[in-house]
């Protein structure tokens, strides 16, 4: 999904700290019974006849939302959600080499053109190098509960966003929930309100024929967000770098190992997400990662191939690593943020988490 504000990567790729809550704090929760009754956790799946807006999906739908107020106290507004109130096009990045081939530096890739030759900051999961991505990051519950939005276009010519995502996080209590446009050419801009309990029928069936209707989204997104809501890389730092992030305390704050982290689901609201933790104690990744953050097997291992630039760029001279870390670091390296002490040991840490992964 979301690229967003801790060690990781997309989705769902980090924030502007942009907007504001207007809620003052924990609210009771909802009593969603009525509304959940006989509903599971995935509908999408029961949808045959092309009907996605149908009486049951807004049952679902509804279901789903007041799971997700409940939990998340505060959901966003319309306008808070639409793609033109986001940041971007999100800068993309490529080397500058001189007449043998060697990297003198970096240079800003056209967001208007379609040219992605050499890309340094590519999405690192589904997503690709695309320049006209959008990203926001703002706050509701009282500056509790946090969102990130991430609308990705490939370029100009595009048709609307062929991937609209949302993911909403209670810093208090972990609740978070996942929202993706079904429409590829989506246009970010016609969006459905999120809080349907108070909502009319057309307004259900327009949530209903939005968003696919699976708890965790169509993927899975907490298959590669499986120990916190967001992640954070290259992709994303032209709209907030790793110097914000570290800055920013509820970012801070929210990625230490020992925050809560839950799923908020239809059939039965938060839950713990069982993952595989290669950090804590006795794991293999405690000393190299566990300071900061959780990491744990499956799809997020993968990233750890991709967190340099010779994964993205091709082979690359001595000269051009030293002349990358003085003129792009942030782009040379997404994990640790700004690399080591050398290479090398962005290197080995690198097989260290390879190695851990493969046990």
């Amino acid at each position: 999904m979301v690229d967003g504000s801790s060690a990781g990567d997309d989705t769902g790729d980090d924030g502007s700290g942009s907007g504001s809550g207007s809620g003052s704090g924990e609210q009771p929760a909802l009593d969603c019974s009525a509304a959940c009754d006989g509903i599971e956790r995935d509908h999408e799946l029961k949808v045959t006849d092309g009907n996605y807006g149908g009486e049951a999906s807004q049952k679902w739908a509804t279901c789903f939302s007041c799971r997700c107020k409940s939990a998340l106290v505060e959901l966003p507004k319309q306008s808070d959600l639409t793609c033109s109130s986001a940041e971007g096009p999100l800068s993309r990045w490529r080397p500058t080499r001189d007449g043998i081939g060697n990297i003198t530096g970096v240079e800003p890739i056209d967001p208007n053109g379609t040219d992605t030759t050499g890309c340094m900051n590519p999405g690192m999961a589904a997503a690709g190098c695309d320049l006209q991505a959008r990203f926001k990051r703002f706050f509701t519950n009282g500056g509790k509960t946090e969102y990130q939005q991430l609308c990705r276009k490939r370029d100009v010519g595009s048709t609307g966003y062929y991937e609209y995502l949302i993911i909403g996080h209670n810093t208090q209590n972990g609740a978070t929930c996942f929202w993706q446009a079904r429409d590829s050419t989506f246009d970010g801009e016609t969006v459905p309100t999120l809080d349907l309990l108070a909502a009319t029928t057309a307004e259900k069936k327009q949530y209903a024929e939005t968003f696919y209707q699976y708890s965790a989204g169509p993927s899975s997104c907490t298959s590669c967000h499986s120990t916190d809501a967001f992640l954070t890389s290259p992709y994303l730092h032209s709209a907030w770098s790793i110097q914000q992030a570290n800055a920013d305390s509820a970012t801070r704050s929210r990625i230490q190992p020992n925050k809560p982290y839950m799923l908020v689901t239809a059939d039965i609201g938060p839950q713990s997400i069982v993952t595989d933790e290669l950090t804590g104690q006795g794991k293999p990744l405690q000393a190299s990662c566990g300071g900061c953050h959780r990491v744990s097997k499956g799809q997020y291992c993968g990233f750890a191939a991709k967190s340099i630039a010779e994964e993205r760029i091709g082979a690359l001279s001595e000269t051009d690593i030293e002349q990358l870390r003085t003129s792009a670091r942030h782009l040379m390296y997404w994990m640790p943020p700004g690399g080591t002490q050398s290479h090398a040991a962005t290197l080995q840490l690198q097989q260290t988490v390879r190695d851990a992964c493969a046990q």
